[in-house]
């Protein structure tokens, strides 16, 4: 057997502030220790971890926590084992297992099949993941300037649960050519909603779940070895509505555009310059409404020394600005067209 053993750990000390809006100071101590083991037919990893983080929280003039100050702990111990089962042929099962101060126990179970053969690779997997409680669905009072608090945090807020079904195929039929398709199946349950409260008008909930359907393609074509080209295309199909007898306002979060395309030039113009230009294709947002758009980046990297780089960056080329998100019913946030120069020294 051959073994690797990693231990990681870090301090952070964070201070934000968004006037009028949100102020915090948090401190945050993680220690994560790992081993990695193979023997035989068996890649086998295991660790375990510890985070605390310490916070202090400003009130303003729209929403305060409660309480003021928090110190929350995750500890999370996990296991994953890839088996060579035959020729060509791996499974992967594993889990995570989490305790975190809001929510206790999570089970953040997996397993991965693949085939290969030759060039080509058949492969699927089923996993289950969480979104733990944070501040914001427990502690937040939000009052939005009066004098009475609007919207509640909740503290008996569940952890949000992902369940995803996948299954995919890639191919290199030529040196120079490959593409791959992928679908899969997210079901969600216990998502964040808005319901009405007893004390309060709305109280954060859980009442809203759903899935969300996809397919992704792509392909790559490297016509010289200087040069790639790489296109993909993904289509969503969201279905995300209150669960029975919920009260949710919100109608469920999240706002997915049903088509995304992109294509991407990677070439090297000299041995020391690096050329990339990528286009985006993004369909009309449903909810709230904004339209579609298409964009484009550019980027030149020129290595003047070994230890130098100067790199000029053009992004939302296509237009002077085009909107992508709203931060009210009423008002769109646009994305300007911007050219921008860096600089990057390397110490030797």
């Amino acid at each position: 057997p051959r073994g690797i053993t990693q231990l990681q750990t870090y301090y952070a000390r964070v201070s934000r502030r968004v006037p009028d809006q949100f102020g915090e100071r948090r401190n945050t101590v993680d220690v994560d220790a790992q081993h990695t083991l193979s023997s035989g037919r068996h890649d086998l990893v295991f660790g375990t971890g510890y985070r605390a983080s310490s916070d202090d929280t400003d009130e303003t003039p729209i929403a305060f926590f409660d309480p003021k100050r928090r110190t929350t702990r995750l500890f999370n111990l996990f296991a994953q084992d890839e088996v060579r089962l035959a020729a060509g042929v791996y499974a992967t099962v594993g889990s995570k297992i989490e305790h975190n101060s809001y929510s206790g126990w999570e089970f953040q179970p997996t397993a991965r099949v693949r085939w290969t053969h030759g060039r080509d690779t058949l492969w699927g997997a089923v996993s289950r993941a969480v979104r733990m409680p944070t501040r914001f669905d427990t502690d937040i009072r939000f009052t939005g300037g009066l004098p009475a608090v609007l919207v509640s945090g909740n503290p008996d807020f569940q952890s949000e649960v992902l369940v995803a079904t996948e299954a995919g195929f890639r191919s290199q039929p030529r040196r120079d050519f490959s593409y791959e398709a992928a679908v899969f199946v997210n079901q969600y349950d216990r998502l964040r909603s808005q319901d009405p409260g007893e004390s309060v008008p709305i109280l954060l909930g859980n009442t809203v779940g759903g899935r969300i359907t996809g397919l992704e393609l792509g392909a790559t074509w490297e016509p010289f070895a200087s040069s790639r080209l790489h296109g993909s295309y993904t289509r969503l199909h969201r279905s995300i509505a209150p669960d029975p007898g919920s009260g949710d306002i919100s109608g469920g979060e999240g706002n997915d555009a049903p088509h995304l395309a992109t294509v991407q030039l990677f070439t090297n113009l000299a041995s020391n310059v690096r050329f990339n230009v990528m286009g985006r294709y993004v369909a009309a947002l449903p909810r709230p409404a904004l339209p579609a758009y298409a964009e484009a980046d550019m980027t030149v990297q020129w290595d003047v020394r070994p230890w130098a780089e100067v790199a000029v960056t053009g992004q939302n080329l296509l237009h002077d600005r085009h909107p992508e998100f709203t931060s009210g019913q009423l008002h769109l946030e646009h994305y300007e067209r911007s050219v921008f120069v860096t600089l990057t020294i390397r110490r030797r």
